[in-house]
């Protein structure tokens, strides 16, 4: 009769110790999980949240007269530290064949 309640005392106790284990192992991948969805969710409402932030950012007040492209890609191409080194933006109007 001992042996079956050191028994069930032993049993008892490995349970209490895996309740216990199995609670904080829990309480620890539920804290890693929650802070991955919350950075997820941050990722991909980055724009908004940036737009929010930062209106000034993205707006832009028109200010003297525009330029024709050939004259923006002559200015960038001249001011550029890099060689050119591949094409840039194609000066022709696209043309459908037939």
């Amino acid at each position: 009769m001992e042996t079956d309640r050191d028994e069930t005392a032993n049993r008892d106790s490995v349970r209490a110790l895996l309740i216990v284990a199995h609670r904080w192992v829990a309480l620890v991948v539920g804290a890693i999980l929650l802070l991955t969805a919350a950075s997820g969710a941050t990722l991909v409402f980055e724009g908004a949240i940036d737009r929010g932030l930062n209106p000034q950012l993205w707006r832009v007040t028109p200010s003297g007269t525009t330029l024709p492209i050939d004259t923006i890609i002559a200015r960038v191409e001249a001011s550029s530290p890099w060689p050119r080194s591949a094409p840039s933006i194609s000066r022709r109007r696209a043309t459908v064949p037939g």
